[in-house]
């Protein structure tokens, strides 16, 4: 993590796309990264998190990604 990039487990008001493709590289490969960041995601109520990261949400993508990492949704 650079000292930018939120830590897992931390709010993120302001994160954007290179904050959210940090956080992906830690638990996907890059080509799997690009599938989720453009795919609907049903954990994000359909939605593709890159949309929520245009609209200034990144911190939900964030969010989910640390739910993901800690396995709340194995």
């Amino acid at each position: 993590m650079t000292a930018r990039t939120p830590a897992p487990g931390s709010r993120c008001p302001r994160c954007t796309l290179a904050d959210v493709r940090e956080r992906l590289s830690a638990l996907y490969h890059a080509h799997e990264a690009e599938e989720f960041l453009y795919s609907t995601q049903p954990l994000l109520d359909h939605r593709r998190p890159m949309d929520l990261i245009n609209e200034g949400k990144g911190d939900e993508v964030i969010h989910l990604l640390d739910q993901l990492d800690s396995g709340v949704y194995l």
